[in-house]
């Protein structure tokens, strides 16, 4: 069994305020993330959930 978490454990939510619609008019997104996810995780979820 693998330790890589899976794509939904490590994206929890997007986070709409604000700030974030606004960095979306930027072409960027903002999500609410596991504390102890690391950059790479992130990186890799977004990645193949946006597929």
């Amino acid at each position: 069994m693998s330790k890589e978490p899976r794509h939904y454990d490590v994206i929890l939510a997007p986070v709409v305020t604000e700030k974030a619609t606004a960095a979306s008019e930027k072409n960027k997104v903002v999500f609410k993330v596991r504390l102890d996810a690391t950059k790479t995780e992130i990186k890799n979820a977004v990645e193949k959930l946006s597929r």
